[in-house]
């Protein structure tokens, strides 16, 4: 059956939808599966609206093997390969889910993707931890990670290395 539901839980949304449909100012911005808005919004509005989303401001360097590479302050990270990649030089913004990142006490061997960050807050909710935290160049991040996975004591200003793999992130548009 067929049937047209609207509701502002996004969690509803996407538990009940085979397809869903964000509107904003009345107007259709994107519409999918549930799994393709949540893993790659189009828009900065579809990320933010969709859950929680980190968003990276950056520059394009250029290619990379693993896709092109971009820098957000002092730091060069990369991003998997996409249809119609950037072009070096261009400013570009990216949404990187909370629980993409991965904590460790030390820099991870071989992450395509890391930078040193320290621990601003934290709250413990259980299954998950949420932990806010600062990394120079690329401002505040939050992480999500399940406690059981959680390998890092938290307490303000506690060192840390965050992670993400090259296709964890997704180039979104400026609404």
């Amino acid at each position: 059956m067929t049937f047209i539901y609207v509701t502002h839980d996004q969690e509803e949304a996407l538990s009940m939808s085979d397809e869903v449909a964000i509107l904003r100012d009345g107007a259709l911005v994107q519409s999918g599966a549930p799994s393709e808005l949540y893993d790659q919004p189009r828009t900065r509005f579809v990320a933010d609206f969709l859950g929680k989303s980190n968003f990276l401001d950056g520059v394009v360097e250029g290619s990379h093997p693993q896709g092109f590479a971009y820098r957000c302050g002092p730091h060069r990270f990369v991003q998997a390969a996409l249809a119609g990649a950037p072009r070096a030089g261009q400013p570009i913004v990216l949404s990187l889910r909370p629980e993409k990142i991965v904590l460790t006490a030390d820099e991870t061997a071989g992450a395509v993707n890391s930078v040193a960050a320290e621990v601003v807050s934290w709250n413990y909710l259980g299954a998950d931890v949420h932990v806010l935290v600062a990394a120079t160049g690329v401002k505040q991040l939050a992480v999500t990670r399940p406690t059981w996975r959680l390998d890092v004591p938290l307490s303000p200003g506690k060192r840390l290395w965050l992670s993400w793999d090259a296709d964890a992130a997704t180039v979104v548009a400026e609404d």
